[in-house]
C-alpha cells in the first residue's frame, strides 16, 4: 500500500504561489508469485500483480523546454493522471547445469489511462504527454543461458546468453480535450513488436574477463500524432557493446568498455497516404572508456 502526493506550484507575477498540478492518492499494489517444481531442474512459475505508473515532474510541468539530445520542444500536461497496470505471466524454467537456464513464457498486461508521448505541432516540433483510454499487451519471451563447453570442450571459458521477446500491443484513445489523436487504434507508444538480445562472455582463471552484447528492436511508436499529423515511428537499430578487463599487479585492474560501437543512426519516420518521410535522424557517436581499480 503506497500513499503518493505530488504538488506542482507556480510562482505568479504578484509573488503568490498557485498549484497547477496535484496528484494525491493511495494505491494498493498486490502481487502473487507461485512456483511449482516438477523436478529439481524444472519449474513452472506463475505471477500476477497490480502496479501504478505515475506521471513524472517533466510530464506534468506546463512549460516548454528543449531536449538537449534531439533539440525537440516538450511541454508537460498538468491534467495527467496515474495509470494502473494489471499483469500476469506464466513460464517454464529448465536448469540444465550450474548457472544455466532455458526458459519460455507468455505474459499479458492490461493498462488503464496509460501515459503516452504525443506530437502536437509540426511547425515547432512540439511534443507533450497524454493519457490514453486503455491498452493491452500480450507477448512471448524466451531466455537461454548456457556454457559454451556444451558445444566444444575448448570453449569452457565462454558462456552465451540470448533473449527474444515478441509483443503485440494495442491502445485505444478518444478525441476529447485539446489533443485530437489522428489514429484511435494503434500500438502502445514506446512498445516495440520484438526485442532481441545476445551476449557472449569470457572468463579465464588468470583473471581476464570480456563480454560482447548485441541488441535489436522492432519499429516502435515514439509519439502519437494529433490533428491529422501522422504517428512517428523509430526505425529498428542494431547496437553492439563490449568490455574487456584484465589484472595488473598487487590487486590493480584495468577495464576497457566500448558502447554503441556500430553507431547506428537513430531514425524516425512518418507515413501517410502511402508516402513515408524522415521526421528526424541523428547519431550519438561511439563511446570508449578506460577504468583503473585497485583492491588492497
Amino acid at each position: 500500500v503506497e500513499t503518493y502526493a505530488l504538488a506542482l506550484d507556480s510562482r505568479t507575477r504578484v509573488g503568490a504561489d498557485s498549484t497547477v498540478a496535484d496528484v494525491d492518492q493511495t494505491d494498493v499494489a498486490p502481487a502473487l508469485n507461485l512456483v511449482y517444481s516438477l523436478r529439481d531442474d524444472l519449474k513452472v512459475r506463475a505471477a500476477a500483480s497490480r502496479t501504478v505508473d505515475r506521471p513524472e515532474f517533466r510530464e506534468l510541468a506546463p512549460f516548454i523546454f528543449t531536449e538537449a539530445t534531439s533539440l525537440r520542444q516538450l511541454k508537460g500536461n498538468p491534467e495527467l493522471i496515474p495509470a494502473t497496470i494489471l499483469g500476469g505471466d506464466l513460464r517454464v524454467d529448465f536448469f540444465p547445469g550450474a548457472g544455466e537456464l532455458i526458459s519460455a513464457g507468455v505474459f499479458y498486461k492490461e493498462m488503464k489511462d496509460p501515459i503516452e508521448q504525443v506530437f502536437v505541432a509540426a511547425a515547432s516540433s512540439a511534443y507533450s504527454f497524454q493519457n490514453a483510454d486503455e491498452a493491452t499487451l500480450i507477448g512471448f519471451e524466451a531466455d537461454v543461458q548456457l556454457s559454451a563447453a556444451r558445444f566444444h570442450p575448448a570453449l569452457e571459458s565462454f558462456s552465451v546468453q540470448g533473449n527474444v521477446a515478441w509483443i503485440d500491443s494495442e491502445v485505444s484513445v478518444s478525441r476529447t480535450g485539446i489533443f485530437q489523436p489522428t489514429n484511435l487504434n494503434r500500438p502502445l507508444e514506446g512498445q516495440a513488436p520484438y526485442v532481441l538480445n545476445m551476449g557472449v562472455f569470457y572468463g579465464s582463471p588468470s583473471g581476464w574477463d570480456g563480454s560482447v552484447f548485441y541488441n535489436r528492436f522492432g519499429e516502435r511508436l515514439t509519439a502519437a500524432g494529433g490533428s491529422g499529423l501522422p504517428d512517428i515511428y523509430e526505425q529498428p537499430r542494431n547496437s553492439l557493446d563490449a568490455t574487456l578487463s584484465f589484472p595488473l599487479r598487487d590487486g590493480a585492474r584495468i577495464k576497457v568498455k566500448g558502447t554503441n560501437l556500430l553507431d547506428s543512426e537513430y531514425r524516425f519516420e512518418q507515413s501517410a497516404n502511402g508516402i513515408t518521410r524522415m521526421q528526424r535522424a541523428y547519431s550519438v557517436g561511439r563511446n570508449l572508456s578506460v577504468g583503473f581499480s585497485w583492491e588492497f
